[in-house]
């Protein structure tokens, strides 16, 4: 299939887009490298601000079979100081992508949204499903949410058939073929932060300790950004076979929660060394505990979360930051 990527430089989307590359896919990305500074020389890759006009581009990515759509500002704190910033990044980049895609004389078969597990809010239910009803906490979720709306309605009006994947928190990196890691600035996910705090031997922040978990830290469900990769592929070939007009949300993460305590006992038996940590304030709009149930995915589309064991997700972390990010104790 031919297939555009948005995104395509970022963490998650340039993982994919080498995933695809790999399986005999062709793949043009777009990205507008604000915020995502990866490069492969054998991706080629447009350089575009997804939220001004899109139409110049448009005949160079005709042809174009899937859309896959990660664009988007994603940090939860950041959006709670800049919601409006975040909803018209992110809904307008949508947006666009859209406009240009109805404006093809080729018929793009579909489009696979990049979600998120935010959208569900705090839920009492320990583990989510997708019929929970919506409660998004931050403008982040409120923009994903917004998303996922439009797509919805865009694959009803024009038959393009489309699929949302509202995953969870994504750790680990590419190690085989071409390699490809999370280097994100500035940093904020859990695993690369309790990572940096023992190479620097810098302190951890822990933000909150008072939540309603059993040891009071937050409890977040983990997928190996390989895993999460392989999902849009399968998403994209998946909702491309599909009646016209066809929509669906999917949760993708590993079905099991862990807390920050716990995954930061889980560096440390990976590296070999102790974190020291500090407690800082709670996360404006962070939930307590998010937990997927991945019942649907794997019975729709026979998905599975082969490589998303907590410690094969930091293994693989820790050798990107050693070995290719030249990290050193």
């Amino acid at each position: 299939m031919n297939f555009l990527i948005t995104g395509s430089s970022g963490y998650i989307g340039s993982v994919t887009a080498l995933t695809l590359m790999e399986a005999g896919h062709n793949v043009v990305g777009l990205d507008s490298g604000e915020r995502g500074n990866f490069k492969h020389h054998s991706l080629k890759t447009i350089k575009k601000d997804l939220r001004t006009s899109v139409r110049k581009i448009s005949p160079s990515v005709e042809g174009t079979e899937s859309i896959i759509h990660f664009a988007a500002y994603a940090y939860v704190d950041e959006s709670t100081k800049k919601p409006f910033t975040y909803l018209d990044n992110n809904i307008r980049a949508l947006l666009n992508v859209l406009e240009m895609s109805s404006r093809w004389k080729s018929r793009l078969k579909s489009i696979v949204l990049s979600s998120t597990c935010s959208i569900y809010g705090d839920n009492k239910n320990q583990v989510l499903s997708e019929s929970e009803p919506p409660s998004p906490k931050n403008p982040y979720a409120d923009s994903k949410y917004y998303c996922e709306k439009i797509l919805r309605e865009y694959c009803e009006e024009t038959g393009v058939r489309g699929v949302a994947l509202r995953y969870f928190n994504v750790g680990g990196a590419k190690l085989t073929g071409s390699i490809a890691g999370e280097e994100h600035t500035p940093e904020t996910h859990v695993i690369p932060l309790l990572i940096n705090s023992a190479i620097k031997n810098c302190p951890f922040i822990i933000n909150g300790t008072d939540y309603d978990t059993p040891d009071g830290t937050c409890i977040r469900d983990y997928i190996h950004v390989c895993d999460l990769a392989e999902a849009h592929k399968v998403a994209a070939e998946y909702a491309s076979n599909k009646e016209e007009g066809y929509f669906k949300v999917f949760n993708v993460g590993s079905g099991a929660g862990h807390s920050v305590l716990q995954v930061k006992e889980m560096v440390e038996s990976v590296i070999g060394k102790g974190i020291p940590v500090e407690i800082g304030p709670k996360r404006t709009g962070d939930p307590a505990k998010l937990i997927a149930d991945i019942d649907l995915i794997k019975e729709t589309m026979g998905w599975r979360p082969f490589k998303s064991g907590l410690r094969n997700i930091i293994n693989d972390a820790f050798s990107y930051q050693l070995n290719h990010r030249k990290a050193h104790f």
